[in-house]
């Protein structure tokens, strides 16, 4: 084997021991290089997990969504219909209050024509005895 004279006069190194130096660095390489590749492929599967995990986060955030929109539909209808019905009751009350009122009037004129028909009975039945007036 030659011997060759490396590091400025140090020690004389060998090129077998260049190899050995050389396949152990080349082995810590690879060993790093598959320690990265394991860790990247946790990180990858951890990174399609989540991206799973969102997936089925967001389908039923949109379902939840879907369930409040019908909800939300169903309060809008209802509340339509007993504004309708409301509506239809105020119109059948002011009816009720305006035909009431009529009649309570028609009673009331009933009622004035009848005093005054009486008055007049009353009028006609007196005016013969009244006294003559003096001059």
């Amino acid at each position: 084997m030659a011997i060759r004279r490396a590091n400025h006069g140090h020690r004389p190194v060998r090129f077998a021991d260049l190899d050995t130096d050389v396949r152990e660095q080349e082995r810590r390489v690879a060993e790093s290089s598959r320690v990265a590749a394991e860790k990247l492929r946790e990180l990858a599967e951890d990174a399609r997990t989540r991206a799973e995990m969102a997936r089925k986060t967001a389908e039923t955030m949109r379902r939840k969504r879907y369930e409040v929109l019908a909800i939300a539909e169903q309060v809008r209808q209802n509340a339509e219909l007993k504004r309708r019905a409301a509506e239809r009751e105020r119109l059948l009350a002011a009816e009720r209050f305006e035909m009431d009122t009529r009649r309570a009037i028609r009673q009331e004129v009933e009622i004035a024509n009848e005093m005054l028909r009486s008055a007049n009975a009353l009028r006609d039945l007196l005016e013969p005895i009244k006294p003559a007036r003096r001059r």
